[in-house]
């Protein structure tokens, strides 16, 4: 398999899945490289934003690779347990979410929540998007609008959370 986790891999994605089995994205760390930003740094953490155009950008480009060469593509890291990026992700044609086990019942629950075909449609607006803070507004409206908004709520135990249909 090949990790990309910088925007050298992201660029050469369709030679890499070319080359392996599958294309895995660490996004913790594509989205500090992407964004020259030091998520461990106090002073410019605020600065480390993973819904930034950018970087569903670069991740739409390695998962087109990815299907490309007819190879599967997962995301690990934060971005992956995040409820409203998970719809992107599905939106995108992300085969695997590797995540921590106190985020899967959360994300779990919104991806049930939504077709391909919708989150779909919520990756071609959020790409049209010109800010992070733009794209997470769009998302929160989206799962607000199907009564999800608690999965956002960190400390909700996830067995509080309802059963999705």
């Amino acid at each position: 398999g090949g990790m990309v986790e910088g925007p050298a891999a992201v660029y050469q994605g369709p030679q890499l899945a070319q080359r392996v089995d599958f294309l895995a994205v660490g996004s913790n760390d594509l989205t500090q490289y992407m964004l020259a930003v030091d998520r461990n740094n106090p002073r410019v953490a605020d600065l480390y934003q993973d819904l930034h155009p950018a970087i569903l950008g670069a991740l739409k480009a390695v998962v087109d690779a990815g299907r490309q060469a007819r190879i599967p593509v997962g995301i690990c890291g934060e971005l992956a347990g995040n409820p409203l990026a998970a719809v992107l992700l599905l939106g995108m044609g992300v085969d695997v979410l590797s995540m921590n086990s106190t985020n899967l019942l959360r994300v779990k629950w919104v991806l049930r929540a939504f077709t391909f075909r919708e989150a779909r449609r919520l990756l071609k607006a959020a790409l049209a998007m010109e800010s992070a803070d733009a794209i997470e507004g769009h998302l929160r409206e989206a799962l607000a609008a199907k009564q999800l908004s608690r999965a956002l709520v960190r400390g909700v135990r996830p067995s509080a959370l309802p059963v999705a249909p």
